[in-house]
């Protein structure tokens, strides 16, 4: 249930918004996404919250653009589950495109 990027996410912001061409006045999309552990209601909240982080990361460190952002939230998988199963972690990500 974190909306903060681990340190693998943290280092991918980094690289993304030093490889970003703000010259060319980009417009960047940003989708929270979440694995599907949990109600509906509760990962719409999370992707968002995450997708909102990263915004705010982006304009905080100088990435000037036209920024968008939604959410896609996976929901409703009965347990019994593993929460370290590699492909859920995998879900748990902001998706960045840009546009220009």
């Amino acid at each position: 249930g974190m909306s903060r990027p681990n340190k693998r996410g943290r280092k991918e912001l980094r690289r993304f918004a030093k490889s970003v061409d703000l010259s060319e006045n980009p417009r960047i999309a940003l989708v929270g996404r979440t694995d599907d552990i949990g109600p509906r209601n509760l990962n719409r909240k999370l992707a968002f919250k995450r997708a909102l982080y990263v915004e705010t990361w982006l304009e905080s460190h100088g990435v000037s653009a036209q920024i968008t952002i939604s959410a896609k939230e996976e929901c409703c998988r009965l347990p019994p589950y593993d929460k370290r199963e590699l492909t859920l972690e995998e879900k748990r990500k902001v998706s960045i495109t840009t546009h220009h």
